[in-house]
């Protein structure tokens, strides 16, 4: 199997893409217990063989995202960088296992202060177990435009109000307040893009091998969320978000994407006041290739920003009131909270 990063006197067509191909990484403790990988490949293969190999030999991925109690102490107004430690196995056990993979949030604090969840974001993979780990290279990138380029957290009627990731081979040179406007997209395997839906209650997120705007580009998949989610209920049941192939599909047939309620009390509180959730995919479909594998991954992490990121999502305390939010229904796009609030007097 080879892949452009192996193939002798094949050089990255632009200046502003990094290939993580041949630094060193700390992947001794996965590689050896995963199985050689003999399956699919990807026609275009960009990303490099070893994030491959690892990809591929996956049934599932779990993610765990960090908390911040800096974040929870301020109640959301000092905005931290999302980290993301990613482990082998689709499941609640795959938690305890070592990670195979992190992730780490790349933003401008300004605007992510200001506009988060909706704000310009780049997400960097790289193979090691730290997402601080800065020597370790960058396997790929996932790209969400925020506001001001578009309006993500508004009803889904017209094409500059729907969210989406785009996913990158390597890493990206450019700041990410460039993110939605790259000119060079020559190194996108894989995208997400939310369904334009005038009249749905169903969230729906399209997935794209390679550039979603690539002339004749279909979805190769579809994800479907629920009606209700998040709040207090997601405190107490796992949310689904099955993953079909079009047309004629049979829903969660390529992959399942599930948020986990928390395990104990103590995940409990810290989802009550941290943006520390937990994640899975669940790959489904045997012909799934490495980089489509991938781009799921990203489609999990669009999930997470435009449903599960809100500051105090469970309970807030704010102007002498108590609010409790129950959970949100999905309505063509907008979020609206069932809530309880308690007035100080009352």
């Amino acid at each position: 199997m080879q892949f452009p990063a192996d193939i002798p006197g094949l050089q990255p067509p632009q200046e502003c893409f990094q290939t993580a191909v041949s630094a060193p990484v700390q992947q001794h403790m996965v590689m050896g217990n995963l199985p050689p990988y003999n399956g699919p490949i990807d026609v275009v293969p960009l990303i490099d063989s070893q994030t491959a190999q690892l990809l591929g030999s996956l049934p599932g991925v779990t993610i765990r995202q960090k908390g911040s109690w800096g974040e929870a102490l301020t109640g959301g107004i000092c905005e931290v960088r999302n980290r993301y430690t990613l482990h082998a196995g689709a499941s609640r056990e795959a938690l305890d296992n070592p990670p195979i993979m992190s992730a780490k949030e790349n933003s401008s604090d300004c605007m992510r202060c200001c506009c988060a969840p909706n704000h310009n974001v780049f997400v960097e993979f790289r193979l090691s177990e730290d997402p601080d780990d800065t020597t370790a290279p960058i396997a790929m990138t996932f790209e969400r435009e925020g506001l001001f380029g578009k309006c993500p957290c508004c009803c889904t009627c017209a094409e500059c109000c729907l969210d989406s990731m785009a996913m990158h081979a390597g890493q990206i040179m450019a700041g990410p307040d460039s993110a939605g406007k790259l000119a060079d997209r020559s190194r996108v395997f894989g995208t997400a893009k939310q369904a334009l839906q005038r009249c749905s209650c169903t969230p729906t997120i399209e997935v794209f091998d390679g550039p979603e705007a690539a002339k004749g580009n279909v979805p190769h998949s579809v994800i479907h969320g629920p009606f209700i989610f998040g709040g207090c209920l997601e405190a107490c049941i796992d949310t689904s978000f099955p993953v079909s192939r079009p047309p004629g599909r049979k829903i969660g047939d390529m992959a399942q994407i599930q948020k986990l309620k928390p395990r104990n009390f103590g995940e409990l509180c810290t989802e009550c006041f941290q943006d520390a959730d937990r994640y899975y995919v669940e790959f489904r479909d045997p012909s799934l290739t490495p980089q489509q594998k991938a781009n799921l991954i990203g489609a999990l992490l669009l999930t997470d920003f435009m449903f599960f990121e809100l500051d105090n999502g469970m309970c807030s305390c704010r102007n002498k009131k108590l609010t409790i939010t129950l959970f949100l229904c999905y309505c063509c796009g907008c979020l609206c909270p069932c809530q309880i609030v308690f007035q100080s007097d009352s």
